[in-house]
C-alpha cells in the first residue's frame, strides 16, 4: 500500500466534539489520531506511514454526543 502524508480542516459547531480514527480494513479501529481545533475549524495531519498499526486509506470521525435521557 502506497504511503501519504496529508491534512484536512473542517469547520463545524461540534469540532471540539470530534474524535479521529484510523482503520482496519473490516472496519475495526487502530488508532485514534489527534484532532487539532482552534475557533470552530478542526484539522488533522495524517502521516499513513506512522500509523502505529500499519497503514491505512480508512478513517473514521466521530462526533461525541451526551447519552440519551429516557423519560
Amino acid at each position: 500500500m502506497k504511503t501519504a502524508k496529508f491534512s484536512i480542516s473542517l469547520t463545524t459547531r461540534a469540532a471540539g466534539k470530534i474524535r479521529c480514527f484510523a482503520l482496519r480494513l473490516d472496519g475495526e479501529r487502530m488508532q485514534e489520531l489527534p484532532v487539532m481545533v482552534k475557533n470552530g475549524t478542526l484539522t488533522l495531519d495524517i502521516d499513513t506511514a506512522a500509523l502505529t498499526h500499519g497503514p491505512t486509506s480508512f478513517f473514521e470521525l466521530m462526533a461525541d454526543r451526551p447519552p440519551h435521557r429516557f423519560r
